[in-house]
């Protein structure tokens, strides 16, 4: 049980269209029909946000119409996803979206406190399906900002020192779980997520 003033977050993470967005979708829609009060957080959104708000010509490119960012920026949406679980500090739960391998990082924005009551999915799946994938929501929303993610960024998240970073699932959360989103229908993608957020809630 939470203390008093903190949220539960869920940390939902893996590469680039690896199923990250639809476990994220699954996980609200059980939380909200269980009667918690949810809300749901995407680096990528936050990214949109940080574009349409502000001059960013000096902080990134623009790579075939693809925004690529650098540690600043980066850094700056790991801080923005911290301080929205702040500002939401009165929900039950915050499902928090992030595509990176700097797990360090990205968790360094957080309370110990906060950290003690979470839970984090890993999303694993093979750089195949991660690219096709990409391709394909791409192709059925191509006007969506960042609907396309440029296939080098993807496939960073395969190689051998990337892999090694991998968490070691931990960080003093209360649970962590490896979600394998490898060759699997989505019904048993969202039975999968299902037994996971169960489990949490259990607890």
């Amino acid at each position: 049980m939470r203390e008093k003033g903190l949220s539960q977050l869920i940390f939902v993470v893996g590469p680039p269209a690896s199923g990250k967005t639809s476990i994220c979708n699954e996980v609200l829609r059980i939380l909200i029909s269980a009667g918690a009060k949810t809300s749901y957080i995407s680096d990528g959104e936050v990214l949109k946000n940080i574009c349409d708000e502000d001059a960013l010509e000096t902080r990134h490119q623009v790579v075939n119409g693809v925004v690529v960012i650098g540690d600043e920026v980066r850094n700056e949406i790991y801080q923005r996803l911290a301080s929205r679980v702040t500002q939401n500090k009165d929900n039950n739960y915050i499902i928090i979206e992030i595509a990176t391998t700097e797990w360090e990082v990205a968790f360094s924005y957080y309370s110990a406190a906060n950290l003690k009551y979470s839970l984090l999915i890993k999303v694993v799946s093979t750089l195949q399906e991660c690219l096709y994938r990409n391709r394909q929501r791409h192709l059925q929303s191509p006007d969506q900002f960042n609907t396309f993610v440029p296939e080098s960024f993807i496939t960073t998240f395969f190689t051998p020192e990337r892999q090694e970073r991998l968490p070691s699932l931990g960080f003093g959360l209360s649970d962590s779980f490896i979600l394998d989103n490898s060759g699997i229908s989505l019904q048993i993608l969202y039975d999968k997520t299902g037994k996971i957020v169960r489990q949490f809630l259990e607890k």
